[in-house]
């Protein structure tokens, strides 16, 4: 189980970003089981808290019951479940975007991965699938096509790298076309 992360959410007005946050679980954490025990803590570990002398630790506290209430709620209907990781998918996206310093963002996967892990506790066993479903996201919105790896492989062979958002299809550049891009 979780280290408690209710000291940290009842010092601060901020609210946690998605379940898994509020129950200090690395993101779509699969472990269903250790997510309800954590919320099961979590409500036994506020229940001091509610009549607590400063009114807005007590406040807060009430605030944490009602997102725990949620949290569990949506434990417990697996469309709900789908839903929020949906939700939490579609901000990483955004997030990701964002991080690019509004250049169009380089959708490969390699790059979209290590953004998760550096800037996101991503779950070790659901990594490959926030990748993929991030990366197909954008591909399938059209924002931007991830960079395929024959492009690399292309580039490393010529030394030249692709123009962003366009692709070789895997075959090796033409000498002209190395020669425009080099001149």
């Amino acid at each position: 189980m979780a280290t408690s992360v209710i000291p940290k959410w009842l010092d601060k007005e901020a609210q946690p970003s998605n379940l898994y946050e509020l129950l200090g679980h690395p993101c779509f954490d699969p472990r269903h089981q250790d997510l309800l025990e954590t919320v099961r803590s979590a409500y036994a570990e506020l229940l001091p808290y509610q009549n607590h002398a400063d009114a807005a630790v007590a406040r807060r506290a009430m605030q944490l019951q009602m997102e725990l209430g949620r949290a569990e709620a949506t434990l417990a209907d697996p469309d709900k479940l789908r839903a929020h990781d949906a939700a939490v998918i579609g901000r990483l996206r955004e997030s990701y975007a964002a991080a690019c310093g509004g250049e169009p963002p380089p959708w490969d996967a390699a790059r979209v991965r290590q953004w998760l892990q550096q800037r996101h506790c991503v779950h070790c066993d659901r990594l490959d699938w926030a990748e993929r479903t991030i990366v197909a996201a954008a591909t399938e919105t059209g924002e931007n096509r991830p960079l395929d790896t024959r492009d690399l492989r292309t580039a490393a062979a010529t030394d030249v790298l692709p123009e962003p958002g366009k692709s070789t299809g895997g075959k090796p550049p033409s000498t002209a076309e190395i020669a425009a891009t080099v001149s």
